[in-house]
């Protein structure tokens, strides 16, 4: 029995590390990040993809996510079919623990949607998204309040309204919103179940994304931001 716990202890081990080095083999091939020094560069310009290379290894690459100030959050995002794809499969088609990043199937890939969500997991080592329960530090969320996704079409800045742990079949996993009162209720929903009060105000007029990962209480740790601004790569 003890052999084979140490067998499976050196399995997830090999996969942490393995998922590790894929992910920076994927950010070093696909993606040219600005330097910190650049701090007068458009936001636009942080992080520039090679969506054209990631779509031949795999056209389910829909965009790639990017925190700003935040040096662990830099990701293809993709879409499968269903849920379960990219939930243990990474962008090569390995089957690893980590995953993907990876959007809602019932979401628009060119994340037009009026409500968007985007699931990763919460890995030990703070991979993939891992380091989202840290906007819990006040002093993260002022120095990193911006989420960035960027598509082949254009880059989309949210600015992080709330955090709260939710359960796994809680509302905020419900899409398919038009700009109605439906849509504002849902967002007065929100912000009633957020852990932090902030001056950031979405309207049913506005564009929010989610990001969800698991959480060490046993349910599940998300982060809302608000569509703040847009910059065509046309």
């Amino acid at each position: 029995m003890v052999a084979v716990g140490i067998g499976v202890v050196g399995y997830q081990v090999w996969q942490d590390a393995h998922a590790k080095a894929t992910y920076h083999e994927i950010s070093t091939s696909f993606v040219v990040e600005a330097p910190e020094e650049a701090s007068d560069q458009p936001w636009y310009e942080a992080c520039e993809v090679d969506f054209a290379g990631l779509q031949e290894v795999n056209p389910d690459v829909v965009g790639w996510i990017y925190i700003e100030g935040n040096d662990t959050i830099s990701y293809p995002i993709l879409q499968g079919d269903s849920d379960e794809t990219y939930l243990h499969t990474n962008l090569y088609g390995e089957q690893l623990k980590s995953g993907s990043i990876f959007l809602e199937s019932g979401n628009q890939a060119d994340f037009s949607d009026m409500y968007t969500l985007i699931y990763g997991h919460n890995m030990r080592d703070g991979s993939m998204f891992g380091s989202l329960k840290h906007y819990r530090d006040e002093e993260v969320l002022e120095r990193s309040p911006y989420i960035t996704i960027v598509t082949p079409e254009c880059a989309y800045r949210y600015e992080i309204f709330g955090f709260e742990d939710v359960a796994e079949d809680d509302r905020v996993y419900t899409v398919g919103f038009g700009a109605d009162d439906t849509y504002g209720e849902f967002l007065d929903y929100l912000y009633s179940k957020s852990e932090v009060k902030t001056d950031v105000v979405a309207t049913k007029e506005d564009r929010v994304i989610t990001l969800s990962t698991c959480s060490s209480s046993g349910r599940r740790f998300v982060v809302h931001g608000v569509l703040v601004d847009t910059h065509s790569a046309t």
